[in-house]
């Protein structure tokens, strides 16, 4: 059974691990997120941050986290973070469950939820999680709206007006 657990303080040896198994499938994200977390850049601790591990009899396989998006600097906006299961536990339903639990502890503090991913098969994962792809999205490859408003960032609104971005359907 998994549990999917609220992680307050992270001790980097006990995820170093899953650091290293991300590292040889040529993933640098954790890698990322371990020098983030020591340097104090990003530990989820701002208002509406969290970060989530997956637990499968108290072993530790996966994690996720929410932040604000450090890139629209709009307190509406978070972006979905260092998603990543073990290998071995993939095609289970952790990823699923770590992500849904990740949206629905957003929702309570945002209005849209963007993420990046390069790989074609993570997107079809968030698509039918209801991720649209869009590119509209400064730095991201899809958004979720968590609410029924379509909100877009008043940047985004400058932007489309000004002619940097252009809005297509």
């Amino acid at each position: 059974m998994i549990h999917i657990v609220q992680v307050r303080q992270v001790q980097i040896p006990e995820i170093q691990f899953l650091i290293d198994l991300s590292e040889k499938e040529s993933l640098s994200f954790l890698k990322r997120f371990k020098a983030q977390y020591i340097s104090g850049d990003n530990r989820f601790e701002k208002e509406g941050e969290i970060l989530y591990f997956a637990l499968m009899e108290e072993q530790l396989v996966g994690l996720c986290g929410v932040n604000i998006d450090p890139y629209l600097k709009d307190p509406h906006v978070c972006r979905l973070r260092h998603l990543y299961v073990h290998p071995l536990h993939r095609r289970k339903g952790i990823g699923t469950d770590l992500v849904k639990q990740c949206i629905e502890h957003a929702k309570d503090h945002f209005r849209l939820m963007t993420l990046r991913t390069f790989d074609e098969s993570a997107q079809k994962f968030y698509e039918a999680l209801g991720f649209e792809q869009e590119h509209l999205v400064y730095s991201a490859s899809a958004y979720k709206y968590l609410d029924d408003d379509r909100y877009l960032p008043e940047n985004y609104i400058d932007k489309i007006q000004s002619g940097e971005y252009e809005i297509t359907t």
